[in-house]
């Protein structure tokens, strides 16, 4: 018959922890004594000693406790097994959803700069020129390119302001030419899926976008300020501005 023994005697287990406490106890003790105490206390359990309901989760805390760069906090010293081992795992846990959710935020942005990446790419496709169909199909950066051909498309008359280089100001007491456009062109973006939940704003551009600006230097007895309206970070990223003067507005074809 199989005899089956142990090789050599069983040995107890012990577990030991260091841990810092907080520093209102720190203070109380000062208050109390006049003397500082140390921040860092250690404790050693003989697993022998502790509740085995508790033992699992002791062994637990201990192997988390040696893998993590951090000691836990207490609110005092203590040798209560169950308070050192909820320390851990408390902290633990919290430290994993909040990695958790980190990483479902990460993969929630890729996904969402995918759906970017393959509307952009659609849009080319059906609607870009030549010039801009190649460049994407040949990884060149087409940020600009893309964004003037596709506002000439979806939004014509504005300019876009790469970089944010137009000086906005508040408009008191807009025109009433403003104020129809303003009426005219909400309605308008409704019906244009890259604007769709957008919403423009009457603004006085102090200083105009530069490609605003080089078309204005083109014209004779213009404004260099003058009322316009806003569109914030269009396709995510660009404000954009028409002009309430139709001089200045951006001309057709994307030839910004």
């Amino acid at each position: 018959m199989p005899h089956l023994s142990p090789v050599g005697d069983s040995e107890p287990v012990e577990l030991a922890f260091e841990f810092d406490v907080d520093q209102s106890w720190i203070d109380s003790v000062i208050d109390a004594t006049g003397e500082k105490p140390p921040r860092r206390f250690e404790v050693t359990f003989d697993l022998r000693e502790v509740a085995r309901e508790l033992r699992p989760e002791l062994r637990r805390a201990h192997a988390i406790y040696k893998a993590v760069p951090w000691y836990p906090l207490l609110a005092e010293p203590t040798d209560d097994p169950w308070i050192i081992a909820n320390a851990i795992l408390g902290r633990w846990r919290s430290e994993q959803a909040a990695e958790a959710e980190e990483e479902v935020e990460r993969r929630q942005e890729e996904a969402r700069r995918a759906a970017v990446k393959a509307d952009v790419m659609r849009w080319i496709d059906q609607h870009g020129s030549r010039r801009l169909q190649l460049a994407a199909i040949r990884g060149y950066n087409i940020n600009r390119l893309y964004a003037r051909e596709r506002a000439a498309k979806d939004l014509p008359g504005f300019w876009v302001d790469f970089g944010r280089k137009a000086l906005v100001r508040e408009r008191a007491n807009p025109s009433e030419e403003a104020l129809d456009l303003e009426t005219v062109v909400d309605d308008f973006l409704q019906t244009i899926p890259s604007a769709s939940e957008s919403i423009s704003r009457i603004v006085w551009l102090a200083r105009f976008p530069p490609d605003m600006q080089e078309h204005a230097d083109l014209l004779d007895d213009v404004s260099e300020q003058g009322e316009a309206l806003k569109i914030d970070d269009w396709l995510g990223r660009y404000p954009v501005y028409l002009p309430v003067d139709p001089a200045l507005r951006a001309p057709s074809g994307g030839d910004q």
